[in-house]
């Protein structure tokens, strides 16, 4: 899937607020990507998932985000 990734972060909807919530959900997930540790599997996360993206009408919001490692 090809991704169009023009503009600023921000025009894109990950500004500030983002951020926070990105942060947060990284603390709640102890900073280990969730996949992983579904498989048992013990890895730093680096990066924030919507589980449902906005594109197919995903919220950003804690219970449609999870902490992912890079190669998830």
């Amino acid at each position: 899937m090809s991704w169009d990734r023009k503009g600023s972060a921000h025009s894109r909807g990950y500004g500030a607020k983002w951020r926070k919530l990105r942060e947060a959900i990284l603390r709640r997930d102890k900073h280990l990507c969730q996949p992983c540790r579904a498989m048992g599997k013990l890895t730093a996360a680096t990066q924030v998932d919507h589980i449902v993206n906005k594109a197919n009408g995903g919220k950003d919001a804690p219970e449609n985000c999870k902490a992912i490692c890079e190669p998830c």
